[in-house]
């Protein structure tokens, strides 16, 4: 129990980092969208972002792995880490694949 408790520790600070990183890509991403509607009239197209709902949704669901942590609840907190880690992987790609495509846009209505 000690060896697994020992490595869902650090699987559970990988993950409260990971809602910043993913913040901070969907804030990217917003900024990159918000300079590429000022160079063209239609930015259909683009991919959609994480909402402040959905990141609102994921950090609550970290803080409820949190208070597994605290009561011990080792299994509940794997299983839970497993689909997190899962979830937040798709957000971050989500995120920068918008800023991405928002940036090449942005770029070809430059030149």
């Amino acid at each position: 129990m000690a060896q697994e408790r020992s490595g869902l520790l650090p699987r559970l600070e990988k993950a409260r980092l990971s809602v910043a990183a993913i913040v901070d890509a969907g804030s990217r991403a917003d900024t990159a969208a918000a300079r590429c509607r000022q160079c063209m009239e239609n930015p259909n197209g683009l991919s959609g972002s994480v909402t402040a709902k959905q990141m609102t949704e994921i950090d609550d669901w970290l803080s409820s792995l949190k208070e597994c942590e605290k009561q011990g609840h080792w299994t509940a907190l794997a299983k839970g880490l497993d689909r997190w880690e899962q979830l937040a992987k798709e957000y971050l790609e989500c995120s920068r694949l918008r800023s991405k495509q928002t940036r090449a846009r942005s770029n070809s209505w430059r030149n």
